[in-house]
């Protein structure tokens, strides 16, 4: 029985290997663990923590998104450092 437990331990998933997939470090899992084991409504709470990581991204892809297109804009250019 003892190496039946230790193999479904074994094989659940992570929750730091699923937080850093989606982007956060193990300073901020160790930081919003607390607050979420916690939190009134746990599931609730994760959902908003997500959400935020969410709108991070999406400004981060719309910034890179702008850089992409000043820097194929400046592709072929005779000097492509100045604008």
């Amino acid at each position: 029985m003892r190496h039946a437990r230790a193999q479904d331990a074994h094989q659940r998933p992570d929750h730091h290997d699923g937080a850093k997939q989606v982007g956060f470090s193990l300073a901020q899992v160790a930081r919003h663990g607390t607050e979420l084991r916690n939190a009134p409504d746990p599931a609730h709470a994760l959902s908003a923590l997500l959400q935020e990581k969410l709108e991070l991204v999406d400004v981060r892809l719309a910034e890179l998104t702008a850089l992409r297109a000043e820097i194929a804009s400046r592709i072929g250019a005779a000097c492509p450092f100045r604008a």
